[in-house]
């Protein structure tokens, strides 16, 4: 592994760390995160203010997602690349990383539930649980309905 590699594995761990601290302010519902989370990246997204909320409702799951993927990269660094292919080793990290693989979809997956959604409830913080997933604001946007959160 060279040091860029090195690198781009602590950088991506910090960052994790990073988002999993600032998790239990926005489960508290800490006005004060979700305004500057909004207005820190909102202005450069390229896809909206309704995606951009609908994004940060649903960042308890991308942070248990990239978890996943931490501990899978962890996993892959820790086994030797010189294990014969059919080894107890090589049958074991290959386990360990389609269960990590796996997690991190289903956590994609309900990411994007959250923001079309805004459900299942439990994973959406909740200051953002009364919030109308994209589809609905699209929705009314299209019947002509305004909506001043939007």
């Amino acid at each position: 592994m060279n040091a860029l590699e090195i690198l781009a594995v602590v950088s991506f761990v910090a960052l994790v760390i990073l988002a999993s601290t600032r998790l239990p302010k926005l489960w508290r519902s800490d006005e004060r995160v979700l305004e500057g989370m909004e207005r820190s990246l909102g202005a450069v997204w390229p896809y909206g203010r309704t995606v951009w909320r609908g994004v940060l409702r649903g960042l308890p799951a991308i942070v248990i997602g990239s978890w996943f993927l931490t501990m899978g990269g962890l996993l892959a660094l820790a086994v030797p690349a010189g294990n014969p292919p059919r080894s107890r080793a090589s049958t074991a990290l290959f386990t360990a990383l389609l269960l990590a693989g796996v997690g991190f979809c289903l956590c994609f997956a309900l990411h994007i539930v959250v923001i079309l959604f805004n459900r299942p409830k439990w994973i959406v913080p909740p200051l953002k649980r009364a919030e109308p997933g994209a589809l609905a604001v699209w929705s009314r946007r299209k019947r002509g309905e305004n909506d001043q959160r939007e």
